[in-house]
């Protein structure tokens, strides 16, 4: 087997790029192959959709990806680096934003089926734990969680 990672290289803004041809793939799911239409159309600027799995959960979604100016940040040393890469537009997944543990923190306003109203998102963003019933892949349950750390998420809703 080859340890090689096919690529696709394209000019957008006038900036050159190179992205894997797959994207995407995981345990539970084989990717998507990014076709000669949806680079050309990445490059253009636009926004390119198709259904995906997602390797935590299971459960089906429709990605959307873009090529955008983007930023990587060393853990090890917190020097930012700018490239140009694809973007994974997060669908219509509203955030609250707030700081924890001094660092600046967002985090979706629904988790598991669950609407978290301002009070609970204060009470994450404070550090406390909060319970609330959840679904995921159709299993109904009490959750609780916190927010936390989590490669290569970052600042995230865990659960406690």
């Amino acid at each position: 087997m080859s340890d090689t990672v096919e690529k696709l290289s394209g000019t957008w803004n006038g900036k050159q790029f190179s992205v894997k041809k797959v994207w995407g793939k995981n345990a539970r799911w084989d990717g998507h192959t990014i076709t000669d239409e949806e680079l050309e159309k990445l490059c253009n600027g636009e926004i390119i959709e198709f259904e995906a799995t997602s390797g935590r959960t299971g459960n089906t979604y429709t990605a959307k990806l873009r090529i955008n100016d983007l930023t990587f940040t060393n853990e090890e040393t917190g020097e930012t680096v700018p490239y140009v890469g694809l973007e994974f537009i997060m669908n219509n997944k509203e955030k609250y934003n707030g700081t924890w543990n001094g660092k600046e923190a967002s985090f979706n306003k629904v988790f598991g089926g669950h609407t978290i109203t301002q009070e609970e998102a204060d009470k994450l963003f404070a550090g406390e734990v909060i319970e609330f019933e959840t679904n995921f892949k159709g299993v109904n349950r009490t959750s609780k969680v916190k927010l936390g750390e989590r490669d290569p998420y970052g600042i995230c809703i865990t659960f406690a």
